[in-house]
């Protein structure tokens, strides 16, 4: 068994009508054995797919519906594929059924049980096989299907298949999962790319098993090495992002960190200046309850205290109260009134103080909040500028990358052009040259080296009609 996820996309139409039909965009469906839908109302594969572009449009609605915030970084890569291949020995007797059962098993593995699919079996391969085309947005809330650790966990479900039907035909799959269990980072190797294999198998037909191996293994040896420099690249720019982003939130922290010890020391200031509008308040306050205690002594100053209370209240307050007679009647008659009258005058006058002081704090607030604001912006510009040019720099080695691919693919391709050529005019050359062997060595000799010039010239020729002909095309 061998499961192989394909690159995530966006559009389930063309996924579907690719795996529905046969290659190069033809209309007919010759090599498709069967199909079966999984988690539709409906069998029809045409309108199943339908259904997932419906259900991946209604995302939003869906996670509404089930009380879900619609936060996090958002893709539209809704469309997971992935095959499933038997080895084919396995052929006979592998029963409709059977490649239902993995592909469930496959789905469970990946936690996309409960998920819109299409199941697919193909019969253009040697080797049995079927596709699978996932929505991966929810039908039930419209979360996202988690692409997280998605191969490993294929990679073991895979083994744990094999396992239950009795033998393993992935010794290397065991080997991996043995050394992630001891906690080492394993990856599997990646496929050859197809035009690669039709090169080699092509070549493989017409020069000696042996040339053939030994070319294969120094490509093998050089994508390796181009491998291994394109993961340094690879690992540097995935650095360069960490420390970008790091640099930008330790300099947001810094300016936070800054701006509130600044307004910390605008509050401590603005109360220090305030401290002695407090102690005169203080000491007017008390010496006018030291004075209204002395005049509580006798009956003119009770009285005296009753009018001032009720002055003093509408000096404070601006208004004067409703019912002032009965107030000051009130006030008069008793003592208590008398004292909590002058109390509400003392604390309206802290009041008034006290507002004052938070008017100040409040618009020192509001200048660091702005202060902090405006940093933080220009913070921002420098984060995206400086993103900027991450982006630029790595887009510069993306594009070594692809042209280093690219060479590679020229040089593989054209090596195994010169190895068919030698071992061509190798063969010609013994096929000739093997009647000479019964003259005289001086003839043989003679024969042998203008044949050995001919062959050159007929080898030069070629070279040049090739190197024009990859002229022309590339210039188309």
């Amino acid at each position: 068994m061998i499961p192989k996820l394909h690159a995530k996309g966006k559009s389930f139409k063309g996924a579907a009508l690719y795996l529905l039909h046969d290659k190069d965009q033809a209309t007919t469906t010759d090599r498709v054995a069967w199909v079966q839908t999984c988690n539709f109302a409906v069998d029809d594969p045409g309108m199943a797919w339908k259904i997932m572009i419906a259900t991946s449009y209604s995302q939003d609605r869906l996670k509404e519906e089930a009380g879900i915030k619609n936060t996090g970084r958002k893709s539209k890569d809704h469309v997971l594929h992935l095959s499933l291949s038997w080895h084919p020995d396995e052929a006979d007797g592998l029963t409709r059924n059977e490649m239902m059962k993995a592909a469930a098993g496959a789905l469970k593995a990946l936690g996309a049980d409960e998920h819109q699919a299409l199941v697919i079996c193909h019969t253009d391969e040697h080797q049995p096989h079927v596709h699978i085309l996932v929505n991966r947005v929810s039908p039930e809330d419209g979360r996202m299907l988690s692409s997280s650790k998605e191969k490993e966990k294929l990679s073991r479900w895979a083994q744990a298949y094999e396992e239950s039907r009795g033998k393993i035909f992935c010794d290397e799959r065991v080997l991996n999962n043995a050394a992630r269990d001891r906690g080492e980072y394993t990856r599997g190797a990646k496929d050859t790319p197809r035009h690669i294999l039709e090169l080699e198998k092509a070549a493989r037909q017409r020069v000696s098993p042996e040339a053939a191996d030994k070319l294969s293994k120094q490509h093998r040896e050089k994508d390796n090495q181009l491998a291994t420099r394109i993961r340094t690249i690879e690992k540097r720019h995935e650095a360069e992002w960490i420390d970008l982003h790091a640099t930008h939130n330790e300099r947001k922290k810094s300016i936070r960190e800054t701006e509130i010890r600044g307004l910390s020391d605008n509050i401590k200031s603005i109360r220090e200046d305030f401290r002695p509008k407090w102690r005169t308040l203080h000491n007017k306050q008390r010496d006018a309850l030291k004075a209204f205690e002395k005049r509580e002594q006798h009956l003119t100053g009770r009285v005296e205290n009753a009018f001032r209370g009720l002055n003093l209240r509408e000096m404070i307050t601006g208004q004067a109260p409703s019912g002032a007679v009965k107030t000051l009647f009130d006030t008069f008659a008793s003592s208590g009134a008398r004292l909590a009258a002058l109390q509400r005058i003392q604390q309206a006058e802290k009041n008034k103080l006290t507002k004052e002081q938070k008017q100040k704090e409040r618009g020192a607030k509001l200048e660091a909040r702005k202060a902090l604001q405006l940093k933080l912006d220009f913070e921002r510009k420098q984060f995206f500028s400086k993103r900027s040019d991450v982006m630029l720099t790595q887009s510069m080695d993306k594009a070594f990358i692809r042209t280093s691919w690219r060479k590679r693919h020229e040089d593989r391709e054209s090596s195994w052009n010169k190895l068919i050529r030698a071992e061509e005019l190798s063969s010609e050359f013994n096929r000739v040259s093997a009647p000479n062997l019964d003259k005289s060595k001086k003839d043989e000799k003679r024969a042998l080296l203008e044949h050995a010039k001919s062959l050159a010239e007929k080898f030069n020729r070629r070279q040049q009609s090739t190197g024009i002909e990859r002229g022309q095309d590339r210039g188309r």
